[in-house]
């Protein structure tokens, strides 16, 4: 194991920075690999690690560098159900691997993606500071709370069955949300508690 990021999250469960069995290896199956410890220091990430973990079902990614060996390996990861990539750079073409990633919940942080070229089916998707463009996935949940809507008709034109968006979103383009017959969640400034919903009927 040379991922330290993943080598402190083991030793905190286990006690341990080495020798793990297999059995140790199948109990986890959330993990966090950062290319920065708290005090700003650089680690060692090895993306192979992840290829130990065969009950992986979440998986974080800051602040590294994706390639299309890593997607690779990622997209390999049979049970992996939630994916966060945040603060990452995408140095080549990886999206022919990144649509063999079949996870139910995908969320984008500050990576210059493009997101038309995305065509997965998603559970949830979540952006944050991603620019918007056309989607060609397919989303029951579409989070841009914290993105810059700029085309609200392209946004609508989607397919999606609920978005997630600010109050100001709302505010800015409230007649079109109101009739578009999708539901809609608005969040308040602090985008941790629901303003209002609309196009529930009655839904609780």
């Amino acid at each position: 194991m040379k991922t330290e990021s993943i080598i402190r999250i083991l030793d905190s469960i286990y006690g341990k920075i080495d020798s793990f069995s297999s059995e140790e290896l199948l109990g986890i199956d959330t993990l966090s690999i950062s290319r920065f410890g708290f005090d700003g220091s650089i680690l060692e990430v090895d993306f192979n690690d992840l290829l130990n973990f065969s009950n992986l079902e979440s998986l974080t990614i800051d602040s590294c560098i994706l390639d299309v060996s890593v997607v690779k390996i990622i997209a390999s990861l049979s049970n992996l159900d939630k994916l966060y990539i945040y603060n990452c750079e995408i140095n080549e073409d990886v999206y022919e691997e990144f649509n063999n990633i079949h996870v139910k919940e995908l969320g984008l942080c500050n990576v210059d993606i493009n997101v038309s070229r995305l065509n997965g089916i998603y559970q949830r998707l979540q952006l944050e500071n991603v620019k918007l463009e056309k989607l060609n996935c397919k989303v029951t949940i579409l989070d841009v709370f914290a993105c810059e809507i700029t085309d609200v008709d392209e946004l609508l034109g989607d397919e999606f069955e609920i978005v997630v968006i600010s109050t100001l979103q709302y505010l800015s383009n409230q007649l079109k949300f109101d009739d578009c017959g999708r539901k809609v969640i608005v969040m308040e400034d602090n985008g941790q508690f629901v303003s209002q919903k609309v196009g529930f009927d009655g839904e609780v």
